[in-house]
């Protein structure tokens, strides 16, 4: 981990009893937040598709936290952290 990003405080919890999909997605938006700033509904369009089961394809420029956001996400649910990176060139 960089020295500018810190660690979030994960926000799933083993020994607590199952949570409603709102309160998990609250306490997740939490611990992201502490490190990843800036982009409410990045974060928010990323948990609801973590909630329906879908999966998630972060298209931006570069410099925006795309990979911050993973990374506190995976932080966050105590998760090992996998992704694909190529540039529109790679393209056939």
């Amino acid at each position: 981990m960089s020295d500018r990003m810190q660690a979030p405080v994960r926000a799933v919890d083993p020994a607590r009893p199952p949570v409603s999909p709102a309160a998990f997605a609250g306490a997740l938006e939490t611990a992201i937040a502490r490190v990843f700033t800036g982009h409410a509904a990045a974060v928010r369009t990323v948990l609801a598709a973590l909630i329906a089961g879908g999966h998630v394809l972060i298209e931006d420029v570069p410099g925006t936290g795309k990979t911050t956001l993973a990374k506190a996400l995976a932080a966050a649910l105590d998760t090992p952290l996998k992704r694909v990176q190529f540039t529109p060139d790679l393209l056939p």
